[in-house]
Parts: structure tokens; C-alpha cells; sequence
């Protein structure tokens, strides 16, 4: 798309520090059980709105408690317009229409367009894409991750001797375990004088193209498994939006996702939820389930690097807040990786992102202006 192109009934935009500073930028988060939208400007994550996902309606109810989500987030910042509405929904999405087909938790919701209604009610930019590749932009600008810094520190563990679970350095890990947000500016003007300023001016270069960008991987493992590609700084989702689907690879005697999601957890009266409670009990069944699933997390990351060779690869979805259970064995099992240069500096750890999902929908506006 050309730089003097207009998506919908806006021109691009090329100073993302003004639009924060400016009307902000809604995010949207389809979730299987609410629908949440909130204002992104340069004072952080403003009041967020909440409905329940209308799991049994029509398309027409979803596009009813969508208005009515981005009319509550409007009328709270005195009725100023955003400068973008952006949404990341998981469903196929047609992103030259804002069209989302088949969207999950919503069986009835088979077709909506869902970015022409924005426009056409609002007025502004939207912005609709796939959420696994939001929730890649999303860690990509806010994430609390030290993809650029130049020492090697909380590099993947060479054997199972290692007692760190995470790629960030230990300086930086939280003491409540809790993901610290940083200020919204400090991210934009990488004007920060504590001790993640390094991280806070990676992310305002991100925000800018001055720095050269490196590549990134947000994989989404929950009901399904998904990737988001950034790839030299920009997002890439391919001409019908299919690029990362991973999980279709043919694997053993099925494919990736059966083995790599919340599907290798269902197992009769068993399911994820139970086997993580089992596993918290130091449940050995449990416990050798994660790590079965670690190996095959481990041979779709392999999978990943051969493909894209990326700097860093975030896991999302519920099944990565089980992190700690199946890290092991997954990266065990990418010890055989062919180049051991790569294994040393590739970085693999679980998202910290708190409202991942809004800020990746709102970080769909930065990949627009840098297009």
C-alpha cells in the first residue's frame, strides 16, 4: 500500500506520538468471555470497558456490543474520536476489508464487517487483523522482553543444569511476578531514568524506524496454536492473512496444533485446567504430560527457527502460563538444533504483557504508519 494511499476515511498518519497525544487509539480484545475495549494514549491504558462475549448470538450481536463498547471508551474521553479503532480477533480476517469470517466462541458470527462498520459508525481508521499477529505486534512495542540489548545474558539453557526458565536477565526479573507496565512516553520518548530505559528506548525506535528492527515470533498456544510474524520490524501477515499458521504443519500422525495446544490436554474427563491443577500438586502423571508436551513445543520451535530465524519467540495463550512445568523438555529437545551459533542467541520465554490483547489491537496503528 502506498504511503499516500487512505484506508477507509483517513489518511495515514506518519507521527505515532502525536495520534497517543492526539484522540489515542481504541484496542479492541475479542475474548471467549468478554469483549474488551480501551483508550491507548500517552497516559497509559485509559478506562477499559468490559460486555460479555454474546458466545450464542448473531453477527449482528457482536457488532452491537462492539459499538456499544467503542461509544462508552468515546464518551469517557469526552467524546474526542481516537485516531484509530483496532481489533484483533481470532478468526480469518480479510484485512484489506476489516472482514472477519468465523470467528471463535461465536459460532453464529460466520461473516462481519466488522472494519467497514467501524468506519462507516465512526469515522475513523480500523484497523482488523488476525489476534495472534496483534498480540506479536503487541510484545514486539510493549513487551517486556530485552530482545536488543548487546550482552548475551538469559541466553536458552544448553542443558537441563540451567535453573533459569526465562530469557530475561535476572536483573530485570519481577520480585511480585507481576508484568510492570512502563509509561506510555517513556516508551515513545525513550525518556526514562530507571533501569529498563534501555528496554523503553528500544521501544520508542521501534516506534520511530530509527534503530535497526529486529525480527520476532509471538506464538499463541491455546485452543489452537498460531503465529504473528515481525520480520525486519514490520508485521507480515501475507496477501489472505495465513502466514504463521504453523499449526497446520503435518506432524507425526496429525499436525502441529494437535500435539503443540490446549488439544494435547484433552484426554477424556481430562482437560488443561485439570491437568495444570494436577501438575501444581506435583502430580506425576500430570508432570509427564507437560513434559511430552515440552518435546513437541520444542520441535515446532526448531520448525520456527529454520523458517523465519527470529531474534526472539514469545509464547502467549493459556497454555504458556504453564511455563514452568514443560520448559524443560522443550528446550532439551532443541538441543539437536543444526546451528548452534543460533541456539546460543535466540531468545524464548512466556509473555508477561499485562492487557496483551489491547495493546497488541492498539499496536496494530504503528505497523500501519511504518507501511
Amino acid at each position: 500500500m502506498e504511503d499516500s494511499a487512505q484506508y477507509g476515511k483517513q489518511k495515514r498518519i506518519n507521527n505515532t506520538s502525536s495520534a497517543l497525544k492526539g484522540g489515542g487509539i481504541i484496542g479492541i480484545d475479542f475474548g471467549a468471555t468478554n469483549l474488551r475495549a480501551a483508550l491507548v494514549s500517552e497516559h497509559g491504558l485509559v478506562h477499559m470497558e468490559s460486555r460479555p462475549t454474546p458466545n450464542q448470538g448473531s453477527s449482528d450481536d457482536v457488532w452491537r456490543e462492539i459499538a456499544e463498547l467503542i461509544n462508552a471508551v468515546i464518551n469517557n474521553n469526552n467524546g474526542q474520536l481516537p485516531t484509530a479503532i483496532c481489533a484483533g480477533v481470532p478468526s480469518v480476517v480479510d484485512t484489506a476489508t476489516g472482514t472477519v469470517y468465523d470467528v471463535q466462541h461465536i459460532p453464529a458470527c460466520k461473516s462481519l464487517a466488522l472494519g467497514n462498520l467501524i468506519e462507516n459508525k465512526f469515522g475513523v481508521l480500523a484497523l482488523i487483523n488476525n489476534d495472534a499477529n496483534a498480540f506479536a505486534l503487541g510484545e514486539y512495542y510493549f513487551g517486556d522482553h530485552t530482545y536488543n540489548d548487546d550482552n548475551n545474558t538469559g541466553q536458552i539453557p544448553r542443558s537441563e543444569q540451567s535453573p533459569r526458565p526465562t530469557t530475561r536477565p535476572v536483573d530485570q526479573e519481577m520480585s511480585d511476578d507481576k508484568p510492570r507496565m512502563k509509561s506510555y512516553m517513556d516508551i515513545l520518548d525513550g525518556q526514562t531514568g530507571n533501569k529498563h530505559s534501555a528496554a523503553s528506548s528500544m521501544r520508542s525506535k521501534n516506534l520511530h524506524g530509527t534503530q535497526h528492527e529486529k525480527s520476532l515470533v509471538g506464538l499463541t498456544i491455546g485452543t489452537g496454536l498460531g503465529a504473528g510474524l515481525i520480520l525486519n520490524g514490520k508485521l507480515y501477515s501475507g496477501p489472505n492473512c495465513g502466514a504463521g499458521e504453523v499449526g497446520c504443519l503435518p506432524y507425526l500422525d496429525a499436525n502441529l496444533e494437535r500435539y503443540v495446544s490446549g488439544a494435547f490436554f484433552n484426554n477424556g474427563d481430562l482437560n488443561g485446567k485439570v491437568y495444570f491443577e494436577l501438575a501444581q500438586k506435583g502430580d506425576r502423571m500430570a508432570l509427564a504430560h507437560y513434559e511430552q508436551f515440552g518435546h513437541h513445543l520444542g520441535q515446532a520451535i526448531k520448525i520456527i527457527m529454520y523458517t523465519y530465524d527470529p531474534d526472539s519467540i514469545i509464547l502467549g495463550g493459556s497454555v504458556s502460563q504453564a511455563f514452568n512445568f514443560f520448559y524443560k523438555a522443550m528446550f532439551k529437545a532443541m538441543q539437536d538444533f543444526d546451528y548452534p551459533g543460533i541456539l546460543n542467541k535466540i531468545r524464548v520465554s512466556p509473555s508477561r504483557l499485562k492487557h496483551s490483547a489491547i495493546l497488541g489491537a492498539a499496536s496494530l496503528y504503528f505497523d500501519y504508519v511504518k507501511r
